[in-house]
């Protein structure tokens, strides 16, 4: 009772001298409050008391969420392990042990399976996309004014000024063009410039004013490029729906010998028959012309299924664009890397193809014009025994690789250079 609390609270107070009188009362105290409480009712509620405490703990120190579910585990264990014989060590071990599985079953359908399910699916996927970023499938906006070609030894730009389409109504048109020739690994000597300008126009095709520079250095080094502009007034009835192409050839002497880089430079002017090849090569300054492996249709050759395909045995040479259209940028396994320049020729789609390239200077999605640089052949993918361009139209019926879409014929079933080229 309430003395026996007494004379315990003074116990425990005796080794402090007069602080057993106020232990003495505590302890009074406190068997007088329990002589007041229905222990029964307390027993009944320890699950909903435990919880409460251990919950509340749980949510100041860690977090509202893991204290729910702390005060949630705390009261399930409490009223199992109460059952009708009230607490003891076996049933708070058999409810910790039902609530452990349930909590490692949760745990496994939560977090185990997902993971599972993301390590077997994550390689597939990232495959896939893997696989779509290598098939060019971004968007990058397109750019008209700066035109370049490069190889390991030049890098040759030629900038136009205006840049874009132009209308017929604004011929007379002047335009300026600017080259800067850069030297990439050491000097260039021995330097030459070779510019010619087309004119293409539903009549056919004239020449126009081109202009080479008149004080060529001696030597260009890696640390001063050279660069030069000059003017073009382009008039008269000539170049109404036309375009005009300039391809600037430049050689120089590296450490490695002669190197020649081809770029070109286009404007558009109205409505030009540029969606269509017309005596067109995919080579620029007509190289290789006479250096065709393999023709069409060839049997017992990889265009044996191809029958509007043929490979160009050079290495190191400038590609162009024998139509306008929309570039596709891309690499796979058998060509290399690639471009594909899609325009509507006539009524019907049209693709050329260029395969095996080393370097692409036109971006994914650009619109690219008739003559304009867009590589540098080389020897990339597995299907290929040699340096050499892939050159495919890839229509329904109409253009084949004969003339007059391109500037020579193509003897179809050729699987040999002496053959394809008689």
């Amino acid at each position: 009772g309430i003395a026996a609390g007494a004379a315990a609270g003074a116990t425990v107070g005796a080794p402090l001298g007069p602080v057993a009188l106020i232990t003495a009362a505590l302890g009074a105290l406190v068997s007088w409050i329990g002589s007041k409480i229905d222990w029964t009712k307390v027993k009944k509620a320890l699950p909903v008391i435990f919880a409460g405490i251990f919950g509340l703990g749980a949510a100041v120190f860690v977090g509202p969420i893991v204290g729910v579910a702390v005060g949630l585990g705390t009261f399930g264990v409490m009223s199992v392990a109460r059952g009708p014989g009230g607490l003891s060590v076996a049933g708070i071990g058999l409810a910790t042990a039902l609530l452990l599985r349930r909590l490692a079953k949760g745990f496994f359908d939560v977090t185990v399976k997902p993971l599972i399910i993301f390590l077997l699916v994550a390689p597939v996927v990232i495959a896939i996309i893997l696989f779509i970023i290598n098939s060019g499938a971004y968007v990058v906006p397109p750019s008209d004014t700066t035109l370049g070609s490069t190889n390991a030894f030049v890098d040759v730009k030629k900038v136009v000024s205006p840049g874009g389409s132009f209308e017929n109504s604004d011929i007379p048109l002047k335009i300026t063009y600017t080259i800067t020739v850069t030297a990439k690994k050491g000097p260039l000597t021995n330097i030459t410039f070779k510019d010619i300008c087309q004119v293409i126009t539903a009549k056919g095709t004239t020449s126009c004013p081109s202009q080479s520079p008149t004080n060529v250095p001696t030597e260009i080094s890696p640390s001063s490029p050279y660069s030069y502009s000059y003017d073009v007034v382009y008039s008269g009835d000539n170049y109404i729906d036309s375009l005009v192409i300039n391809t600037l050839t430049v050689s120089a002497y590296t450490a490695e010998g002669q190197k020649d880089t081809v770029t070109s430079a286009s404007v558009k002017i109205g409505s030009p028959p540029d969606s269509c090849p017309s005596n067109a090569w995919p080579i620029a300054g007509g190289v290789g012309l006479n250096q065709v492996t393999q023709g069409p249709s060839a049997p017992n050759c990889s265009h044996a299924s191809l029958k509007n395909a043929i490979d160009i045995g050079v290495d190191g040479e400038t590609i162009i664009a024998v139509h306008s259209g929309i570039a596709t940028v891309g690499q796979d396994s058998c060509v290399g890397k690639y471009i594909k320049i899609t325009s509507v020729c006539g009524s019907s789609p049209f693709t050329t193809l260029y395969g095996h390239l080393g370097v692409v200077t036109v971006k994914n999605g650009q619109a690219v014009t008739l003559g304009q640089t867009l590589g540098i052949t080389d020897n990339t993918g597995t299907c290929t025994s040699g340096p050499h361009l892939h050159f495919e139209f890839q229509s329904v019926n109409i253009p084949v690789v004969q003339k007059p879409y391109l500037v020579r014929d193509i003897p179809a079933r050729c699987c040999t250079r002496t053959s394809c080229n008689p």
